[in-house]
């Protein structure tokens, strides 16, 4: 299970206010996703140099394919 989501520079955003350098006010999820605690995720952030925008995607990892580093 997977989530994309876009965010888009704002324009309106000023050296020295706590306005962020990218948002997005109206995010649209396509299936319901539920974090859980117990479980491991991965995240992952891009750039489109097309428009400048930023993708951020969140994944549950499968742990069946991953390992815990040994400590």
């Amino acid at each position: 299970m997977k989530q994309y989501i876009k965010l888009f520079k704002n324009d309106n955003k000023q050296e020295g206010d706590s306005k962020p350098v990218y948002q997005n006010g109206n995010v649209k999820i396509k299936e319901k996703m539920i974090l859980d605690p117990e479980r491991a995720y991965s995240c992952a952030i891009w750039k489109n140099p097309e428009d400048g925008t930023l993708n951020l995607k969140i994944e549950l990892k499968d742990e069946q394919f991953n390992q815990s580093p040994d400590i």
